[in-house]
């Protein structure tokens, strides 16, 4: 039975820059990658670890100007950055684990995604690099 509730609010920041009023949507995956090492004679086959493959995908409304959420992506695409991705906040505790993943890779973003009556948004996914997880 679970003990504790997160209403989904995360915070969310790219490169540095704060982006959490911006977001509806955050998805951490966290992925190592399985190697097999199965040797002769053995009757079920084995696994061990290998490369982590992690990736963040973050669906966020757009907005134009120096200073915002299209400005921004535009600069990182095809560049590696860190990004923060907090259950509750960017303080790590026990229950808000706060997830990095270093030297993620943006290889693409739709900068118009216009639909009439509807708030533009854009979806991006952050691929690769390290991820950590931080409780304290």
């Amino acid at each position: 039975m679970a003990t504790t509730s997160v209403l989904a609010n995360p915070y969310v920041e790219l490169d540095s820059t704060d982006v959490t009023d911006q977001c509806s949507s955050a998805v951490v995956t966290s992925t190592i990658e399985q190697l097999e090492d199965t040797a002769f004679g053995s009757s079920a086959r084995t696994y061990t670890a290998g490369l982590q493959a992690n990736e963040i995908t973050i669906e966020m409304m757009i907005s134009y100007g120096a200073s915002e959420i299209e400005g921004l992506l535009d600069g990182l695409v095809g560049t590696k950055f860190d990004t923060v991705i907090g259950a509750s906040s960017a303080t790590p505790a026990a229950d808000n684990p706060v997830y990095t993943l270093t030297n993620g890779y943006l290889s693409s973003f739709t900068p118009i995604n216009a639909s009439l009556g509807t708030l533009q948004t854009v979806s991006i996914t952050i691929s690769g690099g390290a991820l950590t997880r931080a409780v304290a």
